[in-house]
């Protein structure tokens, strides 16, 4: 008995030495430099104990350390309809806030010789639009001096503007970071999210209205012809309603997602979502489908059915998109 504690207790103390190697999913936004030179994406943080390494490289952030608790299951990919949410982790520049603000289109300096330097998502696109100017080096470090002062120092910088080098893959991303910036504030300013709120509730209420007082006859089955004039009109007015509730859809998917405030997790949308075009294109097409089936197929019962159901849905989507545009305000 006293050799089965003996053993118990070895186990635990070396359980309890024993590092624990946490990992984040990998991370396709933000920047990194190393030495200036571009690192491109995928991104992995990964932290041993108090140690952060960002692709291999140690990440020398003051006060780094890690977080209480910190697990692998903490870092969960966005949801549409979800504002961001990190990974948990307490401490400053602990592994969660890095991932969360890489995911924000941060800039991370790496440096062989110096401390790591993390920049902000307000200030990274300023940052990385001087270091692809065609302006002379000392234009650029004046220029970086003003928007960024740290750990880098004039030496720094100067290493960091002599190292890079513009790739066409980060001039791409860097496009697409500026892009999110504006649609940020489009979508952080609080008029737009008032109105989209506000329009949301009120199109909520007559949809629901609608869909009250316009109910199919649950005694006519599901089957046959059903060519009375209201039956028929029901699925015309149940049309508009369907049409008025795509657009509203489409307009705050564009104006979040594009935003980066929340995350198309469709597989099939997601490969386009940030084309506003596209994406319209792909919308219309599809709710223009169903609707022209729908009014050619107004006198059968199941059309009729089905229109209603389709309102249904889409107005439970409506209530939740309008939740998200009042949580975000």
């Amino acid at each position: 008995m006293f050799r089965v504690l003996l053993l118990s207790l070895a186990v635990f103390a070396i359980g309890i030495s024993a590092q624990e190697v946490v990992q984040s999913a990998p991370i396709s936004s933000g920047f990194v430099l190393l030495d200036g030179a571009p690192v491109a994406p995928p991104y992995i943080l990964e932290q041993t104990g108090d140690r952060i390494t960002l692709n291999g490289h140690t990440l020398s952030l003051p006060g780094a350390k890690r977080g209480p608790r910190a697990q692998s299951g903490d870092f969960r990919p966005r949801r549409r309809g979800s504002p961001d949410r990190p990974a948990r982790a307490g401490g400053h520049n602990s592994l969660g806030q890095v991932e969360g603000l890489l995911r924000l289109d941060s800039l991370v300096l790496l440096s062989t010789d110096r401390p790591s330097q993390l920049i902000s998502p307000s200030r990274s696109v300023a940052v990385l639009n001087v270091l692809t100017s065609q302006a002379a080096i000392e234009e650029k470090l004046n220029a970086l001096a003003n928007i960024q002062s740290g750990d880098q120092g004039s030496a720094g910088w100067r290493a960091v503007v002599e190292g890079f080098v513009a790739t066409p893959e980060l001039i791409e991303r860097l496009d697409a970071a500026e892009r999110r910036q504006v649609s940020t504030r489009t979508a952080s300013n609080p008029r737009v999210n008032n109105a989209l709120s506000i329009l949301g509730f009120l199109l909520a209420v007559a949809a629901l209205g609608t869909l009250l007082i316009h109910r199919p006859d649950a005694g006519s089955g599901l089957r046959g012809v059903n060519a009375e004039p209201l039956a028929m009109r029901r699925v015309l007015q149940a049309s508009v309603l369907l049409g008025a509730l795509a657009i509203y859809d489409l307009v705050a998917t564009l104006t979040f997602v594009q935003s980066g405030l929340v995350v198309e997790v469709n597989p099939i949308v997601e490969g386009f979502i940030h084309s506003p075009i596209a994406t319209t294109v792909f919308k219309f097409g599809l709710t223009g489908m169903a609707i022209a089936l729908l009014i050619a197929m107004r006198r059968h019962r199941p059309a009729q059915v089905a229109a209603w159901w389709a309102c249904v849905i889409n107005t439970v989507l409506l209530l939740r998109w309008a939740t998200v545009t009042s949580t975000i305000a």
